[in-house]
């Protein structure tokens, strides 16, 4: 585990030098945009296990040492350039009862370690908390059939609102290819629906009940 000398960025889960090196790009992330996350405090929980998941908040206590605060649960992978546990596309699992198992890859380093995308990563996240512990957002009033879609377009409002600082945050295009997965797969994006996206990445569409209407316009999930 490292914590930072303010004592309100943990992370746990990876080893000591890889666990610096996290909580060195937190820390400026925090620095950025951690009005009263940076006073709340959070934990960044790393999955060291090699398992790809989606990054999810929580209130918690990780490591049962008493404190209490946010916790950012995501892969160890998250701050790498590739996964090093990846097999090749279309090997089946059975392949492997024709031969020995392969062997676990060799933990990462440092040397393996992603500042850029780490960097995009923790602020995109770092500001997201912060809208929940503003109130912000309040996920308790979100339509649980439209959760999905307002996660969505509100994530293109936070890269914004980072763009528009000159803070390091996922493009526009990267944004833009995560939203067309996401509502394209319900049904055909109009231009209509692209006019939405502008407006939420440019600030048009700034508060919960504005981007929960926009939602209600998109294809349904």
């Amino acid at each position: 585990m490292t914590t930072n000398p303010e004592g309100n960025l943990r992370v746990i889960g990876l080893s000591d030098p890889l666990a610096r090196k996290v909580a060195e790009v937190g820390e400026t992330a925090l620095a950025a945009v951690g009005g009263l996350l940076a006073s709340v405090g959070l934990t960044i929980c790393v999955d060291d296990q090699g398992v790809v998941s989606a990054p999810w908040l929580g209130y918690g206590d990780p490591d049962a040492t008493g404190d209490r605060g946010l916790v950012l649960y995501c892969s160890r992978e998250t701050f790498f350039a590739s996964n090093p546990r990846g097999l090749p596309v279309g090997l089946a699992p059975e392949i492997w009862e024709q031969r020995s198992a392969p062997r676990d890859p060799a933990p990462p380093s440092p040397q393996d370690f992603s500042p850029v995308p780490s960097a995009c990563f923790l602020h995109h996240h770092f500001l997201f908390a912060e809208d929940f512990l503003t109130r912000t957002i309040d996920p308790a009033i979100v339509p649980p059939a439209l959760l999905e879609g307002f996660q969505e377009a509100w994530a293109v409002t936070v890269d914004g609102r980072l763009d528009s600082r000159g803070l390091p945050c996922f493009s526009r295009a990267e944004r833009r290819g995560l939203f067309s997965r996401t509502f394209a797969a319900a049904g055909v994006l109009l231009p209509s629906h692209w006019g939405i996206f502008g407006s939420l990445w440019e600030g048009g569409l700034r508060t919960q009940d504005q981007v929960l209407g926009a939602v209600r316009l998109l294809p349904g999930l």
